[in-house]
């Protein structure tokens, strides 16, 4: 049995701890076996998978345990909902994402509705949050003039709305709104202008599909009035192989480990200048979004979590405060720190 990586993860290069350890994708035939499920599991524990995500055309009753969900296909024509919309007024301005937006984008997904990682348990909001915010940027980097955004009155950011042209479709990506402008008009307006805009520079991508999760009601009835049908199911499932823990470390081979992080991801040697106690972003090692990916790194390897208050502490922006705010709760944790029964012997 072979497993494949998922598409975001190959391209986007998302399995270095944002979701988990190591995330692969299996797409289920037909009809699936406990055998076939068992040497699954097998095989991608062999291989060092943490999760595995299913995807099936119909519902596997031997995985109704796991974490699941069901994400619907609609598809539609780009003139007839360029029709619809047309007959709308236009109360919003859109432009092109840009750089100076993200902290917005990342402020109107906090408060968006939940996703199907933030709905794990084993996710959780936080490290979703962290996923999704990096998949959208890599996309926003790949198709940079169809990622835009509404303006409210005072010209801020109240909404997000991403396309991908694909080879034969062009796929109406992603969307969040702000909670005070989900009147329909600011996805409509965003819709409407990356739509002509796949009008003019692919004109030959007259197909239009989306993917929308089964329990979303009013983004299904949104697209239906645009003329959209319903053309296909996926049933999902989070299939996991290993439960995160913190390992047995010592303070030397926990620093040995971070520091190692931080040189192969942001080529930080420690020397005679940089030293333990180096701010990491003084010292433009680290961005914002760089810092995402060293706390889904600590919380991944360590088996550790942060809460989004800690993060503002200014606590973890060197190696010394990194190793010691980790060592803090990996003591915690331990059987027999303060509020747990040490076990029995």
């Amino acid at each position: 049995m072979h497993l494949t990586a998922l598409p975001a993860i190959d391209e986007c290069r998302f399995d270095q701890g944002l979701i988990a350890r190591k995330v692969g994708s299996w797409r289920a035939p037909s009809a699936v076996s406990r055998r076939q499920l068992a040497e699954l599991q097998e095989d991608a524990a062999a291989q060092g998978y943490a999760v595995v995500y299913v995807r099936s055309a119909g519902p596997i009753e031997d995985l109704a345990r796991c974490f699941q969900g069901r994400l619907l296909q609609f598809e539609g024509d780009r003139e007839s909902a360029l029709a619809v919309l047309d007959r709308f007024p236009q109360k919003y301005r859109t432009r092109a994402l840009a750089e100076d937006d993200w902290p917005t984008v990342a402020a109107l997904y906090r408060q968006a509705s939940p996703t199907r990682f933030s709905r794990d348990p084993a996710i959780g909001p936080a490290r979703a949050l962290r996923h999704k915010l990096k998949c959208l940027r890599t996309y926003w980097q790949n198709f940079p003039g169809f990622f835009l955004v509404a303006l409210g009155s005072r010209d801020e950011v109240v909404s997000v709305q991403g396309c991908m042209p694909q080879e034969d479709q062009f796929d109406l990506y992603e969307s969040v709104v702000s909670a005070d402008s989900r009147t329909g008009f600011a996805l409509a307006a965003m819709l409407r202008a990356n739509l002509d805009l796949c009008r003019q520079r692919f004109p030959q991508l007259t197909r239009i599909v989306t993917r929308i999760y089964s329990d979303n009601p009013v983004s299904i009835q949104y697209y239906r009035k645009l003329g959209m049908l319903h053309t296909g199911s996926d049933w999902f499932y989070h299939l996991w192989l290993e439960q995160r823990r913190a390992p047995a470390m010592d303070s030397e081979s926990l620093r040995e480990t971070v520091a190692r992080f931080l040189h192969d991801q942001f080529l930080v040697d420690f020397d005679d200048k940089v030293d333990g106690g180096t701010d990491l972003f003084a010292g433009g090692f680290i961005d914002s979004f760089g810092f995402m990916e060293l706390i889904s790194f600590l919380e991944t390897e360590f088996g550790v979590e942060y809460a989004a208050e800690e993060l503002l502490l200014g606590q973890l922006n060197s190696l010394d405060g990194l190793v010691a705010s980790v060592g803090r709760k990996l003591a915690e944790a331990a059987p027999g720190a303060a509020g747990e029964r040490p076990t029995q012997s």
